[in-house]
């Protein structure tokens, strides 16, 4: 079944392009990896960014607005709210990786361990996960973040 609006999508081997994009980035980066004998080459470039780019290149190559172009790959990836979900959650755990490596939830959470007695840790966890949540203003970024 064809919907008129995204017709551009499939026209002759155009389609194919983004997974090419991800499978020459990743067998690419590999394979040079693997020539510098770099020990378990292939796991060193994530596969997840190199979807991402596949994706990306997705996104450039489509005609329309982003709101299309997003409701077609969501569409035909599965179902719409789970996948949505999962792509908030990836989003905030970069998010909470980012905020990792500035040092921001480390301090965070030491200023709150300072000032807190021990007595209120739970409490206190509480109090420090929802000034992350409310500064991020995500909660799976916090929970991310503040869980391990």
């Amino acid at each position: 079944m064809r919907d008129e609006k995204f017709s551009d999508l499939y026209t002759g081997g155009k389609s194919l392009i983004p997974f090419f994009v991800f499978v020459a980035i990743y067998l690419g980066c590999g394979i040079v990896l693997e020539l510098y004998d770099v020990p378990m080459a292939f796991y060193q470039f994530p596969a997840p960014l190199a979807a991402t780019l596949g994706i990306v290149t997705a996104f450039v190559m489509l005609k329309g607005s982003f709101e299309v172009k997003f409701n077609t790959f969501i569409a035909g990836c599965g179902d719409a709210n789970i996948l949505i979900m999962c792509i908030i959650y990836l989003l905030a755990g970069g998010f909470a990786a980012v905020c990792k490596a500035m040092g921001g939830i480390d301090s965070t959470v030491n200023m709150g361990l300072t000032f807190i007695p021990a007595e209120y840790l739970s409490a206190g966890l509480f109090i420090i996960t929802a000034f992350i949540a409310t500064a991020t203003g995500t909660s799976v970024g916090s929970v991310v973040a503040v869980g391990p």
